[in-house]
């Protein structure tokens, strides 16, 4: 990871978000590009010189916050306003920058539902090219103690090691392999052997979830297991495959109270 970009908008969970990237980057020192995406009114496209004061005015704005906090040199932190569709607009940035993560707060279970289409966290969490972190309301940034990563390939899956294992080395931290999303039978052993030369095998825990309801089956074991840190791979299998995976997907951003990090491998 290089860079980590963070969307602005400004409210109390875009700067809880803009908090825990803020943290992120200087956790793993590398720049945070923070963005703000305006997009113009329908009733504004006739009124070009009400859109400029806009920009204007919002671009001031940005500067100002990026200032603000990068006041005693502790951070690295650059501002950009875009313009047009949320979530087309940070899915082409993200694409376009090489080897960058994205952090995005959500507004809770009962907003996102109103809003389910339309919200840009679950449009850019199922649709973006590089890693996505969710990050809940009033959520802090911590070392990641106990890190779950979810999979329906916990063997092939071994090709994300290198992107999770340094979120473990900061804290020394857990790595619990939850086999979800299909109900296959998995030699436990072979899942400890595939993965011992990433992680420590005293640090490596493996279990196996059925239950019909996957999404709520997971979050209580991760309470029970005091995760902080959920890691999904959406990689791209057989169709069936596909559908079940990205419904999963969208129920558990829409669901997650705990920092939800979803990788595209």
């Amino acid at each position: 990871m290089k860079k980590v970009i963070v969307p602005l908008d400004f409210s109390e969970t875009g700067d809880n978000a803009f908090n825990f990237a803020n943290h992120l980057a200087t956790d793993f020192e590398v720049p945070l590009q923070a963005i703000h995406v305006y997009k113009v009114a329908t009733s504004q496209t006739t009124e070009p010189a009400n859109i400029q004061v806009y920009i204007d005015n919002t671009t001031d704005k940005l500067n100002s916050f990026v200032a603000e906090r990068n006041k005693g040199g502790a951070s690295n932190i650059v501002g950009e306003l875009l313009i047009g569709f949320p979530a087309d607009k940070i899915l082409n940035y993200a694409k376009e920058t090489d080897d960058a993560c994205v952090v995005l707060g959500t507004h809770g279970e009962q907003s996102v539902v109103r809003n389910f289409f339309g919200s840009v966290s679950t449009k850019v969490g199922m649709d973006c090219d590089k890693p996505v972190w969710i990050i809940p309301p009033d959520v802090k940034y911590s070392k990641f103690k106990k890190i779950a990563f979810c999979t329906n390939d916990p063997i092939g899956d071994t090709s994300v090691a290198d992107e999770i294992t340094p979120l473990l080395q900061k804290s020394e931290g857990e790595l619990h392999i939850i086999n979800v999303f299909d109900f296959e039978d998995v030699n436990k052993s072979e899942v400890v052997d595939a993965w011992k030369s990433h992680v420590s095998e005293e640090k490596l825990k493996f279990e196996i979830l059925y239950d019909v309801d996957i999404v709520d089956a997971l979050y209580g074991y991760c309470k029970d297991n005091d995760i902080d840190l959920i890691i999904i791979n959406r990689k791209k299998r057989s169709f069936l495959s596909m559908l079940f995976n990205k419904s999963i997907t969208k129920e558990m951003i829409i669901k997650s109270d705990i920092p939800l990090l979803i990788m595209h491998n």
